[in-house]
């Protein structure tokens, strides 16, 4: 009776998910807040088992379960047909979630206590690379740096342990010691024993920074949960008054998208700031900030694990601000997944698409800095914001606004008004084209495009030639700035940018 009754649920459950009649609503995904899709209305039951394909996958399950030589557990085999489904979309980030691992990655987003010892990790080949140390943290006061790796925990080398397996085996109960190996520019350094403590888990962190007669602020955004935008008011209370604001989203790999979306608010000036799109390009849902923003400079700093909302808030402050981003390329994680709760599981989906104001998608493609800066300091010239597809002269929007940006810092055009094709722009991409011995049209078509690109990086040679000078005395008297290179020489863009203005 137990195998009719688990095939005869079966039936019903995979008719009602290939009809759309699942009435499971959507989590307040910690990935992404995203919308519920449905199946067509007036779907019949007939369409859907086309050619007897739902008959055939329940015939084959009943026929394994009885008769197969090897011993069956019914509920594997109705598990394997689901994630059978699943993977045969194209889709990387689809699952399914049993119940307690559901309930987990809801409490992973909302709990911001645990037991351990303060820092947040990303991985590395060697192990686990320091991402961020909390400020008076156990880890802090036995003198972990940013950057360091750790290669070995309790003596056990964890080059080969996946990322929840070292953080399982570094975090304990409140009290009790753990030894960790760190790796710090090719030199060993410990084991140090840290104590494990209570830690409250920020997910953002700011401090004020006075640095070559500037008045700095820098803003380090762990991920985007429920709390963070919050964190982010208060923030940019204590720095009120600072001349250029450094923002750091390395090693963030997204959350909450409606968490992301206010912290972009209290950046970017009133106006776009997202969109969503679905299949065949339908648009989901468009965000926009209602805020006047920030009136100081902004940068971005980021780095390879920088993913989803965090690629958004950098996406949207280059647009918006026309802000440089600094560092390395990110992911490239542009999509939104929906959580369906199943009542005894999740389904995780992904239902959308990112779109930046200026129409770049993020996914596969992620950001390219303006500048790259690595962990070991070094800088070269990225490659400066050009649009991605061809303009035409009436053609409006931010990917306007920022071909008129490249004119102008070329010398094209005297100044940027407005995001409309207009006739002076016309005028100067024909001026560019001359110059450059391209076909005269006044169009903005891929060959102009890509020669503005090679063209643009010009523009940043002062701010490149400002970086690879020798650093003040002042920043050599400062460990703390020296333990995390990368931060320092963004700091450093930070304040030649402002030189160059």
């Amino acid at each position: 009776m137990r195998r009719i009754s688990l095939i005869t649920a079966a039936m019903a459950c995979i008719l009602a998910f290939m009809g759309g009649l699942l009435t499971g609503g959507v989590l307040g995904e910690p990935a992404q807040d995203s919308v519920l899709w449905a199946a067509p209305e007036g779907l019949e039951e007939e369409e859907l088992d086309d050619g007897g394909l739902v008959s055939l996958l329940l015939r084959t399950i009943e026929i394994i379960s009885q008769r197969s030589v090897h011993p069956v557990d019914e509920k594997e085999l109705l598990w394997g047909a689901i994630e059978g489904v699943i993977s045969s979309l194209d889709d990387p980030y689809a699952e399914m979630l049993e119940r307690e691992d559901l309930d987990a990655m809801m409490e992973e987003y909302r709990n911001q206590e645990y037991s351990g010892i303060g820092i947040r990790i990303a991985a590395a080949p060697e192990g686990a690379r320091v991402l961020q140390v909390f400020a008076g943290g156990p880890a802090a006061q036995a003198g972990v740096w940013v950057g360091d790796v750790i290669i070995e925990v309790d003596g056990e080398s964890i080059g080969e342990k996946s990322l929840d397996e070292i953080a399982s085996l570094i975090r304990g109960e409140p009290g009790t010691p753990v030894e960790i190996l760190l790796l710090r520019d090719d030199d060993k350094v410990g084991p140090l024993s840290v104590e494990r403590e209570e830690v409250v888990r920020p997910t953002l962190t700011h401090e004020r920074i006075e640095l070559e007669g500037r008045d700095l602020g820098y803003i380090a955004i762990g991920r985007f949960a429920e709390s963070t935008p919050d964190e982010m008011e208060r923030a940019l209370e204590r720095l009120e008054g600072v001349e250029g604001l450094l923002v750091d989203v390395r090693g963030n790999p997204g959350g909450i998208l409606s968490a992301a979306i206010s912290v972009c608010e209290y950046l970017v000036p009133e106006g776009p700031i997202l969109l969503t799109e679905g299949r065949d390009g339908e648009v989901i849902s468009e965000f926009e900030s209602e805020t006047p923003g920030v009136d100081a400079p902004v940068m971005m700093l980021m780095d390879e694990f920088t993913a989803s909302g965090a690629e958004i808030l950098a996406g949207a402050v280059r647009d918006r601000l026309d802000s440089m981003l600094v560092g390395v390329d990110t992911f490239g994680k542009g999509s939104v997944q929906s959580v369906f709760n199943l009542d005894e599981a999740g389904l995780r989906l992904t239902t959308a698409e990112f779109v930046l104001p200026s129409g770049h998608r993020i996914a596969e493609h992620g950001l390219t800095p303006d500048v790259q800066i690595v962990r070991t300091a070094g800088v070269s010239p990225g490659a400066v914001h050009v649009p991605d597809e061809p303009l035409n002269p009436g053609d409006s929007g931010h990917a306007v606004l920022h071909l008129a940006d490249r004119l102008r810092e070329l010398g094209y055009l005297d100044e940027v008004v407005g995001a409309q094709y207009d006739s002076n722009i016309t005028r100067a991409v024909a001026g560019f084209q001359r110059d450059e011995g391209l076909g005269i049209t006044g169009r903005a078509d891929e060959h102009t495009l890509r020669r503005l690109g090679e063209r643009s990086d010009s523009w940043i040679d002062p701010l490149i030639d400002y970086l690879q000078e020798d650093v003040s005395e002042e920043i050599l008297e400062k460990e703390w700035l020296l333990q995390d290179r990368q931060r320092l020489q963004a700091l450093r863009a930070l304040v030649g940018w402002m030189l160059m203005y």
